[in-house]
């Protein structure tokens, strides 16, 4: 009994044991023995680094395209709700136990930017008891 989920027809996503067979790249069909860098893990298997790079540099020109018709303006990445890259507009998302100023690489254009975390303040105020009033 295989515990291929491709051979069983289970449709589960995410199985570590494939068979031989099915041990190929998901979009090339290169099996896994004859790759020469590793692959890219992917939920219906893996990606090899070939094809990757092929998808990688896809979504790098569509993201460029964007904003290529558009000029460069700075105030346009100013006090933002989320990180943007600047040369492409890709939303980054930032966890927040990664906030602070630092140099980023955009992982879809691969264009090198600073990051500033900025920090608002606000504040709340409640009665403690009765109000005053006179």
């Amino acid at each position: 009994m295989s515990g291929c989920a491709k051979c069983t027809g289970s449709g589960e996503r995410c199985s570590y044991s494939v068979c031989d067979k099915h041990d190929i790249c998901i979009q090339c069909k290169t099996h896994r023995s004859t790759l020469k860098e590793i692959p890219w893990g992917h939920p219906d298997g893996f990606i090899c680094k070939p094809c990757q790079d092929a998808s990688d540099a896809v979504a790098k020109a569509e993201a460029l395209a964007k904003v290529a018709d558009s000029d460069y303006d700075e105030c346009d990445y100013r006090a933002q709700d989320e990180c943007k890259c600047p040369h492409c507009a890709t939303v980054i998302h930032i966890e927040s136990e990664d906030y602070g100023d630092k140099n980023m690489d955009c992982d879809t254009c691969g264009g090198q930017f600073e990051l500033t975390t900025e920090y608002s303040v606000t504040f709340t105020t409640k009665v403690i008891g009765e109000r005053i009033t006179a």
